[in-house]
This record gives C-alpha cells, structure tokens and sequence, in this order.
C-alpha cells in the first residue's frame, strides 16, 4: 500500500485541478447573482466580462481558491488514509480500498 503521502499529493493535484476546470463557471455564476438590478443572462454576462475584463476575467480570484482547495483536500486524503491504517493496525486488520 502506497504512504499516506502519495494520497496527500494525489488530493492536492485533484483539487487544484478540478478548481482550476471549474472556476470560470463559479465566478460566472457570482457575477449572474451580484447582477441584480440589469439581468443580462448567461450568455450576456460571459460575453460582457471577456469584452471588459478579457477571458483572464474568469479566473480573477483563482490563486486564493486553488490554495485554499488544495491545502484541505490533501489534508482530507492525507488524514483519511492515516486514519485507516492506524485503525487497521490496532485491530490487526488487512487494509483494502
């Protein structure tokens, strides 16, 4: 069985990747919802943010998220799969996926 370790880089790498695929969707939806007084749409909004902020718009924020995402997601790994051996351990157990 592979150290606790591998599965820490392997819900680091997951977060990061998943945010990193989904945050423009989340910034626009955040964008749909503050926009309360002028309701453009979907397809307005993402059209008006690319025309005033560029596509780079979409990822304003992402640094914050990426590391927020990460760090909990490789410590949730991490301590899931510790957690499993030590109770493994004390029951003298064999671990399986």
């Amino acid at each position: 069985r592979p150290d606790p370790s591998v599965h820490l880089c392997a819900g680091v790498m997951s977060a990061a990747t998943t945010t990193f695929c989904t945050f423009p969707l989340d910034t626009l939806k955040v964008r749909l919802q503050v926009n309360t007084h002028e309701p453009l749409g979907v397809v307005r909004t993402l059209r008006r943010l690319a025309r005033l902020e560029g596509l780079l718009g979409l990822y304003q924020g992402v640094g914050a998220a990426l590391m927020a995402n990460s760090v909990s997601w490789g410590a949730y790994f991490y301590l899931y799969e510790a957690a499993k051996r030590r109770k493994a351990g004390a029951s003298g157990r064999q671990l399986t996926d």
